[in-house]
């Protein structure tokens, strides 16, 4: 799909007023990490030892592609470890949404609204039964690596206006529905390929960024 660059489509206003509470699996982690032990970084790539099951995401963290767009300044990625050993890798990059004119409300008083994209997301599933402490709480490395990377848009946002954070999903059912556990919700926008004509598969989703992220 087209990513983000120069899209120009209207969004209808999305209000997420539910707290979803997350349950316990009975299985034994592997592993569990204290969330100070994992360490997070800006790295260019590429990461050959990323595992991951969509071989899109595997080319574009494991070959050349993401220390590009790092180079030409296209996306920023975020690096997960512990031990040495890399957890997953997510791309983030600026984005803009158009909202549906009649969505526009007193916290939304334009029809164009700053966002960050989550460009890429990618666990690595060759250490996906670890788990992460946080507060006597175990999230998966997905939900960490998705709590991370929320809370590092807010940190942008005290610089830089930013209301939302968008992403497109590979259409999935399960996927998706891991997406909105982490309160993204659909947004009904039919994206483009990049020859801006072609309908994209991948089902677009945001999370406001004013919401709580608590999602347990």
């Amino acid at each position: 799909s087209n990513g983000g660059y120069g899209a120009s489509v209207a969004y209808p206003l999305l209000i997420v007023s539910s707290r979803r509470r997350r349950h316990m699996s009975a299985e034994v982690p592997q592993l569990v990490i204290p969330i100070s032990d994992v360490t997070t970084a800006i790295r260019p790539g590429p990461f050959a030892e990323l595992s991951n099951r969509v071989e899109e995401m595997r080319e574009y963290f494991c070959a050349s592609e993401a220390k590009r767009d790092h180079d030409y300044w296209m996306v920023r990625t975020l690096a997960f470890e512990h031990d040495g050993k890399l957890l997953g890798c997510a791309s983030v990059q600026a984005d803009s949404i158009r909202l549906d004119p009649k969505s526009r409300d007193e916290t939304l008083p334009y029809l164009a609204v700053p966002a960050i994209k989550l460009a890429r997301f990618a666990r690595n599933d060759a250490i996906k039964a670890c788990r992460v402490e946080i507060d006597d709480r175990l999230l998966s490395v997905g939900e960490f690596m998705m709590f991370y990377v929320k809370g590092y848009c807010r940190v942008l946002a005290n610089s830089l206006g930013v209301r939302f954070m968008t992403l497109d999903a590979l259409p999935e059912q399960k996927l998706i529905s891991w997406y909105k556990q982490q309160r993204f919700v659909e947004t009904g926008v039919q994206m483009l390929e990049d020859d801006g004509v072609t309908p994209a598969q991948e089902v677009n989703m945001l999370f406001d960024l004013r919401t709580s992220d608590t999602t347990w």
